[in-house]
């Protein structure tokens, strides 16, 4: 409904220059000479500006200053200094409507090249992983002790508040299990075949890494049952952080139950869920999202 709802307001914006016009005609054309519907007339390219093309911000223009001409011949008034200032007006603002159609379209492609550029950095930051890796070991407190040196290289306000929510897991070779350690990130889900979805959260709350001092917890990970045609998958709070219009948060367990996404690739999986979650924030996402899914086969 939230969706049917912009929509309808993108096209009535859209179609405000034809509006404007109509109206303006119509307005001159029933009301006495000493009115004029000049000023619809004059608004109507300036507000084609920003939402058209450079050629359609032109017939808008054109249409306009044909109107004005059109009523005040019908009128007999073209000879009037009134209509020809009208006119001058609306031709003079048709320009300059058109010079900032230009300057807005120079603007978003500006815009449209940093966002690829933004991409592209993104991408380096969060390459896309292998379909298939071997199989890896992790000992967390490396990563602890690394953020805890960098931090100190550190000024100003990185140097107190480095930290970073994290999930390790490991799949060891041969074993139908996955052993994770998590430390204040969203617990990952474990879908299941029959589209049965099971959340893994740490069995004891850690705090973030880079907050290492504040408390000491076993070195020991949680494991889990990890059978064939289960999949794991693991996000950012981007995902599950994902608002709708009435402000309720994505929920990743719930959309997830019974989905026959649990038998599909990871690619598949990830791409049917981001559709989702921008469907479902109305394609505003508030935070970046990272997802990556894990097939045992």
């Amino acid at each position: 409904m939230e969706e049917g709802r912009i929509s309808y307001v993108r096209r009535f914006v859209r179609s405000l220059p034809a509006l404007l016009i109509a109206l303006g005609a119509a307005y001159d054309y029933a009301t006495p000479l000493d009115f004029t519907g000049a000023p619809f007339l004059t608004a109507a390219p300036l507000v084609a500006a920003p939402l058209y093309s450079q050629r359609g911000t032109i017939l808008t223009g054109v249409a306009a200053v044909a109107v004005l001409l059109v009523l005040r011949v019908a009128h007999g008034g073209l000879h009037k200094a009134e209509a020809v200032t009208e006119l001058v007006t609306v031709v003079v603002v048709s320009v300059l409507a058109v010079l900032v159609n230009l300057l807005v379209r120079r603007g978003q492609e500006r815009l449209a090249s940093v966002r690829e550029i933004a991409e592209a950095a993104q991408r380096a930051v969060l390459p896309e992983p292998a379909e298939r890796i071997g199989g890896f070991q992790i000992v967390w407190g490396r990563l602890e002790r690394a953020l805890a040196r960098e931090r100190t290289r550190s000024e100003g306000i990185e140097a107190r508040e480095g930290f970073t929510t994290v999930v390790l897991a490991e799949l060891p070779h041969g074993d139908a299990i996955v052993r994770l350690v998590n430390r204040g990130h969203p617990a990952p889900l474990l879908l299941y075949a029959d589209g049965t979805v099971r959340p893994l959260p740490a069995t004891e709350p850690a705090l973030p890494l880079g907050m290492g001092e504040l408390g000491t917890w076993p070195d020991r990970a949680d494991e889990a049952g990890f059978p064939g045609g289960a999949t794991l998958l693991l996000y950012t709070d981007g995902l599950s952080e994902a608002r709708d219009a009435g402000g309720r948060f994505y929920d990743p367990e719930t959309g997830l139950a019974g989905r026959t996404e649990a038998l599909c690739e990871p690619g598949a999986l990830r791409g049917a869920l981001s559709v989702e979650v921008r469907r479902h924030s109305g394609g505003g996402m508030a935070d970046d999202m990272a997802l990556i899914a894990v097939r045992r086969p």
